[in-house]
Order: C-alpha cells, then sequence, then structure tokens
C-alpha cells in the first residue's frame, strides 16, 4: 500500500459492517490507466463495477493488483459453483422432471464434481463434503418441486452470457456477465439468479 498509493495502511476493528466507512484514497491518472484501461478500453464484468461502487480500494486490490485472499478447499463460492453446475445438468438431462431425481444419481454427479478437487488435495478426504452436498441439493430439489410443478413456463437458457458496450468519456467499455437462467413463456420471460444473497427465489 505504501509503495502504490503513498499511504500507510490502517487496521480497524469493525465488529458491525454498517458503521464501515470506505477508505479515502486515490490513484494519479497514469497509473489508473496502465491498471484500469489497458490499450485505452476498459473490460469487466458487472460484479466488478458493483465492487468497485461498495469500496474502490478493494476493487484496486482485487483487480488492479490481483490480491488474492486464502481460499479453504470447501470455500463457501466453490460449494455454490458445484450446486449451480449440478443443476444444471440435471436440468438439461431430465427437463421439467429434475426436481424428481433420485439420491443414488445426485450422489454420483457429485463425486464426478469432486474428482477435481480430490487430484489437487489427494491428502484429504472428502467423503463427508459429498455426502453433506448430495443431501443439501436433495432439499433444494425439494424446495423447487412444488414450484417447478405449477410453472407454465419453461427453460429457454442456462449460464447465458450477456454483454454490452458503451462509450466512457471517448473509451470503448465492454460489459459483461452470466444470467443463471431464463424461463419464457409465449408472452413473457423470468430471470433466475441462484446466488443473489438476502432475496428471495
Amino acid at each position: 500500500l505504501e509503495q502504490w498509493i503513498g499511504q500507510k495502511p490502517q487496521f480497524v476493528d469493525v465488529k458491525e459492517s454498517s458503521v464501515y466507512e470506505k477508505p479515502q484514497f486515490s490513484l494519479n491518472s497514469s497509473l489508473a490507466d496502465s491498471l484500469f484501461f489497458p490499450e485505452n478500453r476498459f473490460t469487466g464484468s458487472i460484479s466488478r463495477l458493483e465492487s468497485f461502487a461498495r469500496c474502490p480500494l478493494q476493487h484496486f486490490l482485487r483487480y488492479g493488483l490481483y490480491v488474492k485472499e486464502k481460499r479453504d478447499t470447501m470455500d463457501i463460492r466453490m460449494q455454490g459453483s458445484i450446486y449451480h453446475h449440478i443443476l444444471e445438468i440435471l436440468m438439461d438431462t431430465y427437463q421439467k422432471d429434475y426436481t424428481k431425481t433420485d439420491a443414488g444419481t445426485i450422489k454420483k454427479l457429485v463425486q464426478n464434481e469432486f474428482t477435481f478437487i480430490c487430484n489437487v488435495y489427494p491428502q484429504q478426504i472428502f467423503e463427508r463434503s459429498v455426502l453433506e452436498t448430495t443431501d443439501k441439493i436433495l432439499k433444494v430439489l425439494e424446495q423447487l418441486d412444488d414450484f417447478e410443478h405449477d410453472w407454465h413456463m419453461r427453460t429457454l437458457h442456462q449460464e447465458y452470457k450477456v454483454q454490452m458496450q458503451l462509450d466512457w468519456q471517448g473509451i470503448p467499455v465492454l460489459l459483461y456477465g452470466y444470467i443463471d437462467r431464463i424461463d419464457a413463456s409465449q408472452s413473457s420471460f423470468v430471470i433466475f439468479d441462484y446466488k443473489s444473497s438476502d432475496k428471495d427465489l
């Protein structure tokens, strides 16, 4: 921090996120251009812009300096990706009946998802994680079953990439993102975001 933005770090123990104050700092324009506008253009996701709006310092560390936090082998984001991918496979395979998939099939899919992580961390045993993940997915399917039974739309897209280009002060800004699922009927459509926090389905 001292080298890049000329300030000594200050560590503040914040117990309540509601009283969190954004760190005040700025970058000179040539440094900002080199980090965030290579070839005089900006490319990034909507999540990245939300990160900047939430905390410019966090954005600088993550997307400017590529500082990464240490991740646990079963980080919650990794679990979310596993759930998401298995739901996608089930919907592609069984269409509307995906919520009725039996426990044995779910467990095989989960074991397949864990093959890679078992190869990366061969010294760790993941059988308990496989069983817990299988159980959680079965509970999610149980919750979705009533919804899907009465649902009048069909799944049109999964993991649908969207992008748009804007012009900002003469600089091209390319934004992209992924929609988890789009269902549609003849007259309307609905967008699903599986990982939205503090929101209902």
